[in-house]
């Protein structure tokens, strides 16, 4: 048992590091700006809060939306893509930050397959394609069938163990330490005993995850609380967007259960699965031009709307019926074996499913803001040194998203990254630190 720690304990720290940059979080977002950033020369400190491989990445299951040149459908295209995630947004994306993530899908995709992520093939030399909600063409690439982010993550992982990157596991960022001018110069964490420790560096970047844990019902791990979010607030940062969570539609309903429970991919809708409720009337019907793959906020707020009238008494979950999937065990094998647990079948057997807590979009202010029915939102202030990425930096393509490529910082930024000024051997770590916070201005995506 861990013994007890009292208020002077946890606020004193026993140890002391530094670096150019802290990220916070090792999902695809965090390994990705830190490998990208020791790359340009940075030394990087990476800290999660439980073992590196165990964030959110892992759980994603349907795949990679992208258009890929010679491996798309024939009327398929990058500006079709956009036209997509812009229908999805219902009027709050930011355009030109959408445009610039799916612009630079295919060579995301390209740096991933070459840190060693394998996606699944056709069998005739290219990728294979799924298509998911809000999608009007099949782009979705995916490996293992449905475990796509545990594959990412493999990669990056070893992609990372490769690079010798620190990571500090185990850990948890607690507070931001900043400047007497209110930059944000390091971080306090806290390790699984309660003993304290600092890291000092010029930019801190959160890439901590989302807030799932929350809901009753979501798709995510035990360690999205929300931490990064708490941590920028008390750092005296403006947060936005807040108030929009996406709900993954389909989770896999257990009577009782709470937290994380297990995920079925809309790609599974996508082989043409469909919603019905206890009577086997279908959900989707008349809601939406694009049915059973229409933008997942609308499907799981039709779903919400179908099991407040509880029809056969069954007011807590609707169904999924896949027995018309051919190979349902071979495609998608993460969620027949999660249903295996329940002894259901999905060959012959709906499978039962609520909406689930998932995506958090809210996140600390960037320089670019949504349009909000026409007019721009007012500028909030920023927290110097305190980036965001993932999901600490989603609101890009509210209210929902499409499974957007990680383009990574080269794509997303308006500077194009260069060598620390170090490397001029001049203005020693205070100008490392300037290229660091150059380097992160536009944070990264992931999922």
């Amino acid at each position: 048992m861990t013994p007890p720690v009292n208020d002077h304990q946890a606020k004193t720290p026993v140890w002391e590091a530094r670096a150019d940059l802290v990220v916070i979080g090792s999902g695809v977002a965090g390994l990705t700006a830190a490998l990208r950033a020791q790359a340009l020369g940075l030394h990087v400190l990476v800290i999660t809060k439980a073992a590196v491989a165990d964030g959110n990445t892992r759980w994603a299951q349907g795949g990679v939306a992208v258009v890929l040149e010679h491996e798309h459908d024939l009327d398929d295209s990058v500006a079709k893509h956009a036209e997509d995630t812009f229908a999805a947004g219902a009027g709050l994306v930011d355009e030109a930050a959408a445009r610039s993530i799916l612009d630079g899908g295919p060579a995301a995709v390209a740096r991933l397959r070459a840190d060693g992520a394998t996606f699944d093939s056709a069998g005739d030399g290219l990728l294979a394609r799924a298509r998911e909600g809000g999608h009007s063409a099949f782009r979705v690439i995916h490996a293992g069938g449905d475990a796509t982010g545990a594959e990412v993550e493999r990669a990056l992982v070893a992609r990372a163990g490769d690079a010798r990157v620190p990571v500090l596991e185990h850990h948890i960022a607690v507070d931001a330490l900043r400047t007497p001018g209110g930059r944000v110069a390091g971080v306090t964490v806290l390790d699984s005993g309660g003993v304290p420790g600092v890291v000092r560096a010029p930019a801190v970047l959160l890439a901590s995850g989302g807030i799932g844990q929350l809901y009753q019902a979501t798709s995510n791990p035990e360690i999205a609380t929300g931490d990064g979010l708490a941590l920028a607030l008390r750092a005296g940062a403006a947060v936005a967007d807040v108030e929009f969570v996406q709900f993954h539609p389909t989770v896999l309903y257990t009577p009782g259960a709470r937290g994380r429970c297990p995920l079925v991919t809309e790609a599974v809708r996508g082989e043409g699965a469909t919603l019905v409720d206890a009577t086997g009337a279908p959900v989707m019907a008349g809601v939406h031009p694009l049915g059973d793959l229409a933008p997942r906020d609308v499907v799981s707020a039709a779903i919400t709307r179908r099991m407040v009238t509880a029809p056969g008494g069954v007011d807590d979950h609707v169904f999924l019926d896949a027995t018309s999937v051919a190979g349902f065990a071979a495609r998608f094998p993460t969620v027949f074996a999660a249903c295996g647990v329940l002894g259901l079948d999905p060959a012959v057997d709906p499978i039962p499913g609520p909406p689930g807590g998932g995506r958090h979009q809210g996140r600390p202010p960037g320089r670019r803001h949504h349009p909000r029915h026409g007019q721009p939102r007012p500028a909030l202030p920023r927290r110097p040194g305190l980036p965001g990425a993932g999901e600490r930096r989603a609101g890009r393509h509210l209210p929902d998203h499409a499974a957007l490529p990680d383009p990574g910082p080269r794509a997303r930024g308006r500077r194009r990254l260069r060598r620390p000024a170090r490397a001029r051997r001049r203005g020693g770590r205070e100008r490392r630190g300037h290229a660091a916070r150059g380097v992160l201005g536009h944070a990264v995506k992931g999922e």
